[in-house]
C-alpha cells in the first residue's frame, strides 16, 4: 500500500498546509529525510536486520517524495475569476500548455485560471476521487502555481420548479413529452426554405432524438397541472430581459486575445454573467446518452449555471454566442457549444440555412434541432 493510502485526509491536507505556507522549508526537510533514512539504514546494518527496517525506510521514501512533489488542493475553497484580465490571459494561456503536455500523463479534464483564497492559479482539475493526492503535475508552470481540483464536466439537466409561460422564450423550462426532467430553451431559428416553420434549438441530452415532442414547463416542473401546453411563440427575447437575441457571433470574428463578457438565462439559475475568450477548449464531458469524452468547447468563467439550465441561450451584447450546455462539478467554469458550429453541422446534415426568429408569431410548427 502507497504511503499516501495509509494517511488520513487530515494529514495530507496537513502535509499540504505546511508546504503552500512555508515553501521555504521544503528542501530542509527533505534534508531531514536524506538524514533520517540514511541513520536507518546504518542502524539497520549494525544490528543485521536491514530487512526488519526495509519497509520503514521505503514508507519514509515515499513521505519524502510527496511532500517534495504533492500539487495543492483547492478543497473547500471557492475558486473566483483573475481580476487582472491581462494576467489572467497569461495564465489561461500557460494552462492550455499544460494541458497539452500532461493530459497525456495525468487524467486531466480540464486546465483554467483561477483565483483561489487570495492568489492567482493554474487550476488543473483532474478526473480522480475527490482528496486523491497529485504528484505527477508540476507544482508550478510557466512561473505560475498550480492547484488541484476534482471532477469532470457534466452536461446539465433538471431539479427546480420552473411555471408554465404563455409567450415561449429562451430561458424557460421545457422537456421532451415522454421524458421526466426539465431543461432550458435556447433559441428559437427559422430556415430560409420554410420561413412558416420555427424549430427550437437545445442541447440533445436533454430530449434525446431530432423532432421529439416538446412541451413547457418540463415534465419535472409540471407539478400543479395535469396537461402540459406548448404556448405561443415569442421573438428570442429571454424569458426576464430587456434586450433581444437578433444575431448569432463567429469566434473568427474577435482578436484570440479578447476576454468577452456574456450572460444566459436559464431555468434553474436564471440570469448570471460569466467571460469567454473565443477560443475552443478541450473539455472532459460526461453526457448522460454519451461516454466520457473530450470535447471542444468555449468556456464560460465564473458560476454561470446548474442543473437544469442546459440549452440557454449564451449570449452578448452583439448576438448569440452559443448553447450553454455543461459545467463543472466546482461550478466555476461551464462549456458553450458555439452557434457556428451547431448550424454548420445541421447545414451539412440538412443542407439548410438557418435565421433567427426576429418577428413575433404565433405557433405554427415547431421542431427542435439538437446541438450535437
Amino acid at each position: 500500500m502507497e504511503i499516501e493510502d495509509k494517511l488520513d485526509y487530515t494529514s495530507l491536507n496537513n502535509l499540504i498546509k505546511t508546504k503552500v505556507n512555508n515553501p521555504g522549508i521544503v528542501d530542509p526537510i527533505s534534508a531531514d529525510f536524506d538524514e533520517i533514512i540514511e541513520k536507518l539504514s546504518k542502524l539497520g546494518q549494525k544490528l543485521s536486520i536491514e530487512n526488519q527496517l526495509h519497509s520503514y525506510i521505503t514508507e519514509l521514501q515515499r513521505l519524502k517524495f510527496l511532500f517534495k512533489n504533492i500539487v495543492p488542493v483547492v478543497g473547500g475553497l471557492r475558486i473566483n475569476i483573475v481580476k487582472d484580465f491581462d494576467l489572467f490571459i497569461k495564465i489561461d494561456d500557460a494552462s492550455r500548455l499544460l494541458m497539452g503536455e500532461y493530459k497525456k500523463k495525468v487524467p486531466l479534464s480540464a486546465t483554467c485560471p483561477g483565483n483561489v483564497d487570495g492568489k492567482n492559479y493554474i487550476i488543473a482539475t483532474v478526473n480522480l476521487p475527490r482528496g486523491t493526492p497529485v504528484c505527477n503535475l508540476p507544482v508550478e508552470y510557466n512561473s505560475f502555481p498550480v492547484i488541484v481540483d476534482y471532477g469532470i464536466m457534466k452536461a446539465l439537466t433538471s431539479e427546480r420548479c420552473h411555471e408554465y409561460h404563455e409567450n415561449i422564450k429562451p430561458g424557460i423550462s421545457i422537456s421532451d413529452s415522454e421524458c421526466n426532467g426539465a431543461f432550458t430553451l435556447g433559441t428559437i431559428f427559422t430556415t430560409e426554405s420554410q420561413p412558416g416553420k420555427k424549430y427550437l434549438l437545445t442541447v440533445n441530452h436533454g430530449v434525446g432524438e431530432v423532432s421529439s415532442s416538446i412541451i413547457q414547463p418540463g415534465n419535472l416542473d409540471n407539478i400543479d397541472t395535469i396537461d402540459n401546453k406548448r404556448g405561443l411563440l415569442a421573438t428570442n427575447k429571454p424569458c426576464g430581459s430587456d434586450s433581444s437575441i437578433e444575431d448569432v457571433n463567429s469566434t473568427l470574428d474577435c482578436e484570440n486575445s479578447a476576454f468577452i463578457p456574456v450572460q444566459k438565462i436559464g431555468r434553474t439559475t436564471g440570469h448570471t454573467n460569466g467571460y469567454i475568450r473565443n477560443i475552443m477548449q478541450e473539455i472532459l464531458i460526461d453526457e448522460p446518452f454519451e461516454k466520457v469524452t473530450f470535447a471542444k468547447v468555449l468556456v464560460v468563467y465564473g458560476y454561470f449555471g446548474d442543473c437544469g439550465d442546459s440549452g440557454s441561450p449564451v449570449y452578448d451584447k452583439y448576438g448569440l454566442w452559443g448553447i450553454y450546455q455543461s459545467t463543472s462539478e466546482s461550478k466555476y467554469f461551464s462549456g458553450v457549444v458555439p452557434i457556428e458550429l451547431i448550424l454548420q453541422k445541421v447545414y451539412e446534415k440538412e443542407c439548410t440555412n438557418f435565421d433567427l426568429l426576429v418577428d413575433e408569431m404565433e405557433e405554427e410548427n415547431v421542431d427542435e434541432e439538437n446541438d450535437n
